[in-house]
């Protein structure tokens, strides 16, 4: 055994996850090396957010995470740390474009009228993660309104025939829509189209690569994934189910 590793959870919301984590593999590591187990490798797992504007800051983890490995692993004691911050690097490249397919509004007591959007790409498809985030997405408009829209309370549903097929189990503030019209989820980079199924028959959604006006310039040149790195991130990608 020459490795230890933990994962603290996708998208974890609290920094001192990690240092209760690495005390333990601290502790572990003593254990092994009593039983004659010399190992050299800390695996920190994921967890880190990836766009800005999220509970947890990944500045936060980072200071909290250089703390304790400073504290249980200082340098010199011949363990190397890795971590794996998928998240971190993928979640805010892709942006999910949905279709609305049918919708239905009902009058609640009172008077209060509610919106049900069904929507070509739901829980089976990109969306299965949204329902363990602690807070619901909500989605951009793609339509221009003549004035500032009234807001109604709104369920989002997918294709299927599963009453479980919902993209969140909250309801979310959103205009009235008609069918036909385009929904954008940002941040969707990360465990979104990898955890897409066929269920119910429909098929998984489609990725197209988008190139913006900074990186369109760049074509021709010779160096150009060194030109397009020095002037723009990385391109991003929508996912759009046709």
């Amino acid at each position: 055994m020459a490795t230890i590793s933990f994962h603290v959870g996708s998208d974890c919301q609290t920094s001192q996850s990690y240092r209760q984590a690495i005390a333990d593999c601290h502790s572990v590591f003593e254990m092994g090396r009593r039983a004659g187990h010399h190992m050299s490798l800390l695996d920190l797992g994921g967890g880190f957010p990836g766009t800005e504007g999220s509970k947890a800051k990944f500045e936060e983890m980072a200071r909290v995470i250089n703390a304790a490995l400073a504290e249980y692993f200082p340098e010199g004691t011949g363990v190397k740390v890795i971590a794996e911050p998928g998240r971190f690097y993928m979640e805010s490249v892709c942006t999910t474009a949905v279709n609305i397919i049918a919708k239905k509004a009902t009058l609640e007591s009172g008077g209060h009228r509610k919106l049900a959007y069904y929507l070509n790409e739901g829980y089976y498809g990109a969306f299965r993660i949204f329902l363990r985030e602690p807070v619901s997405r909500i989605p951009i408009v793609v339509k221009e309104f003549p004035s500032e829209p009234r807001l109604f309370p709104c369920t989002l549903y997918g294709p299927t025939c599963d009453a479980f097929d919902r993209i969140s189990l909250k309801e979310v503030q959103l205009p009235e829509l008609d069918v036909g019209d385009w929904l954008l989820f940002p941040n969707t980079g990360a465990y979104k189209s990898s955890m897409s199924s066929t269920f119910n028959g429909f098929p998984i959604i489609t990725v197209y690569d988008v190139m913006g006006p900074q990186l369109s310039l760049c074509q021709g040149f010779p160096d150009l994934p060194g030109l397009c790195h020095r002037l723009a991130p990385p391109s991003e990608r929508i996912f759009q189910h046709l």
